[in-house]
C-alpha cells in the first residue's frame, strides 16, 4: 500500500481503490503546497501533516510517518525564517508547533536525523536562568526543548563512545555538563510548580505530569551516562531508575481506573512513557527494578505513537535480561546484577521497507572483553504477541 501511495499507478484492491485515490490526490496537492506556500498555507500544511502522522501511524507505516515528521519540521523551520515569524502566534498555532517538535523527538530513536530547534528558541534556556513555569504546558514545552539538545550531544556520540580510537573531547565534557545543569534547573522549576493547585497550573490529568518525571529521570540519566565507555555507570543511577518506574506504575494505575471496557485503545501521538521505560528496562541491571520496568511495558494500554503499546520493546527487553543473567541463574534474583562483559552494550532493530519482521531480528552487541575489546556480535529473533 505504501508504494502505491506515492506511485499512483500501481494496482489497487477493490475495495481500497477509492481512498487510496483520494489519499494520493492528498499527498500531491500537499506537495505542491510546500513548493512555494503562501503565509496563510503555513498552518493548513502542518494540519495536513500531522493528519498525515496520525494516518500512517494507525496503519504501522514507520518510514512514512517519520516522513512527514521531517516534514512538518522543515514547514517550522521555513516559517521561521518568514517575517510572519514576527506576528502573535495564536493557541492553534503553536499547538501545532510544540506537537511537531515533540514528534521530532522521535526521528532520532528510529535512525534519522536529528533536527535541531531554532537557536533563538534555545538560548531562553541558559543554565544560568533561573526558570519558572505559570502551568504544566510550559514545563512540557521546556522538557521537549531539553530533550532535544540533548539528543544533540547523545546521538551522534552513539555507539562510538566505546570505540578505541574515539576519545571524549572536552567540548564534549562541557556540553554534558552544561545540559545536566539545565536539567536540573528544569526540575526544580517543576517541583515548584507541582506544589500549586493542580488546576491552576493547568493539570487536568494527573498522568500529565508523571509523564514528564519520567522523561526528567530518564533524560538525566542519559545525558550523565553517555560520554562513558561502559554499560556499568548506569550503576550509578539506580534511584532514578526506579523514580521513573515508579511514575509509570502510577500511570498504570490511573489508567486502569479510568478504563472503560466499551472505549476503543487509546491512541496518543506522543511517546511519553515507553521509550523512556524501555531503556530503563535496558539499560537498569537493578533486578527488581528492572523487572517492574519490563512489567510496565508489558500491561501498558496505550498505544504511542510508533512504539505501539511496548509489545516489541517487551519481548526485546526479556530477551536482553536472559541473556545478561544466563550466568547467574544460581544467585537470588536480587543478586543478579551481570559485569559489563556479560552486559549488552546494543539491540539493535532494523525495519524492512518500512516495517519491522515478525519474528523480528535483534542485533546484539556485546563488549565480553572489556569496552577496549572486540565486539561479539550475534542476531536473535523476537516474536510479537498476536494479541495485547
Amino acid at each position: 500500500m505504501y508504494e502505491q501511495l506515492y506511485h499512483p499507478n500501481a494496482s489497487q484492491g477493490g475495495s481500497d481503490g477509492f481512498p487510496l485515490q483520494q489519499y494520493t490526490k492528498a499527498i500531491q496537492k500537499f506537495r505542491q503546497q510546500l513548493v512555494n506556500p503562501r503565509d496563510s498555507d503555513y498552518d493548513c500544511l502542518l494540519v495536513t501533516c500531522l493528519l498525515f502522522v496520525c494516518l500512517e501511524m494507525l496503519r504501522s507505516s514507520h518510514a512514512s510517518v517519520l516522513d512527514h515528521i521531517q516534514g512538518g519540521m522543515q514547514i517550522l523551520l521555513r516559517q521561521q525564517d518568514e517575517k510572519t515569524n514576527q506576528l502573535k502566534r495564536d493557541t492553534v498555532d503553536q499547538e501545532l508547533r510544540q506537537s511537531f517538535r515533540r514528534l521530532s523527538i522521535q526521528l532520532p530513536l528510529f535512525g534519522r536525523f536529528l533536527i535541531p530547534f531554532h537557536p533563538q528558541t534555545e538560548t531562553a534556556l541558559s543554565p544560568e536562568q533561573i526558570l519558572i513555569f505559570d502551568n504544566i504546558a510550559q514545563a512540557r514545552d521546556s522538557m521537549t526543548i531539553l530533550m532535544n539538545r540533548g539528543l544533540g550531544l547523545i546521538r551522534p556520540i552513539g555507539i562510538d563512545r566505546i570505540l578505541p580510537s574515539e576519545e571524549v573531547n572536552q567540548q564534549q565534557i562541557h556540553e554534558q555538563r552544561i545540559l545536566a545543569q539545565a536539567f536540573y534547573n528544569w526540575n526544580v522549576a517543576f517541583t515548584t510548580m507541582m506544589q500549586k493547585p493542580a488546576k491552576s497550573v493547568g493539570i487536568l490529568d494527573s498522568r500529565a505530569p508523571l509523564a514528564l518525571q519520567i522523561s526528567y529521570f530518564v533524560s538525566i540519566t542519559w545525558i550523565l551516562s553517555c560520554l562513558s565507555r561502559d554499560e556499568s555507570v548506569y550503576d550509578q543511577h539506580f534511584a532514578s531508575f526506579e523514580a521513573s518506574v515508579d511514575a509509570a506504575e502510577k500511570i498504570l494505575a490511573l489508567s486502569a481506573q479510568t478504563a472503560n471496557p466499551s472505549t476503543p485503545e487509546i491512541f496518543s501521538l506522543d511517546a511519553e512513557v515507553v521509550p523512556a521505560i524501555y531503556l530503563t528496562a535496558m539499560r537498569c541491571r537493578e533486578p527488581n527494578i528492572r523487572r517492574r520496568a519490563i512489567a510496565v511495558l508489558s500491561n501498558y494500554p496505550t498505544k504511542e505513537g510508533l512504539w505501539g503499546q511496548g509489545e516489541r520493546q517487551y519481548q526485546i527487553a526479556k530477551l536482553i535480561l536472559e541473556i545478561e543473567e544466563r550466568h547467574y541463574q544460581h544467585l537470588p534474583v536480587e543478586e543478579r546484577i551481570p559485569r559489563d562483559s556479560h552486559r549488552v552494550y546494543e539491540a539493535l532493530i532494523f525495519p524492512t521497507k518500512g516495517t519491522y519482521l515478525d519474528p523480528c531480528p535483534v542485533t546484539i552487541m556485546m563488549k565480553p572483553h572489556g569496552p577496549q575489546g572486540p565486539w561479539a556480535t550475534r542476531v536473535e529473533f523476537v516474536e510479537l504477541p498476536k494479541l495485547k
